[in-house]
């Protein structure tokens, strides 16, 4: 979680570059943003979270699909015991950091979950990981 100088000079390995080389980027990108848009769209005036952005850019290539969630560690588990693998996005406080003086960032470093839309997902799945949140909600 915490950079190391260790870290500052290390190089991709050649398996990674290769592996890297055969990526088609725009694709990515496209398929990124279709199971974003897609995902928000069926999750669009749901009840117990709201999603962090309210647009997705021109030319951005979403990590994931954050949501601001009342219980962020409830839905977590729930989503993980549906087989659906979101992450508590930016965990943990940093000791060095007076957090008092960034209510906002302790908000979101609390509320914030991270629902998957990488290119290897599909439409279906955006549907399944919308439908596993339905008991969630009132």
């Amino acid at each position: 979680m915490h950079y190391t100088e260790d870290c500052r000079d290390r190089a991709l390995s050649l398996i990674s570059e290769r592996l890297l080389r055969a990526v088609d980027e725009d694709e990515v990108i496209r398929l990124r943003r279709r199971n974003y848009l897609h995902l928000a769209s069926l999750l669009s005036e749901k009840a117990g979270f709201t999603m962090l952005y309210g647009t997705l850019p021109p030319a951005v290539c979403p990590l994931g699909l954050p949501l601001v969630c009342d219980d962020r560690d409830a839905l977590y588990k729930s989503l993980l015991r549906r087989g659906v693998a979101s992450e508590v996005w930016w965990p943990g406080f940093d000791k060095s950091v007076d957090w008092s003086r960034f209510p906002e960032a302790r908000f979101l470093k609390n509320h914030v979950l991270l629902l998957p839309v990488h290119q290897g997902l599909q439409e279906k799945d955006m549907e399944y990981m919308a439908h596993s949140m339905a008991p969630l909600r009132p």
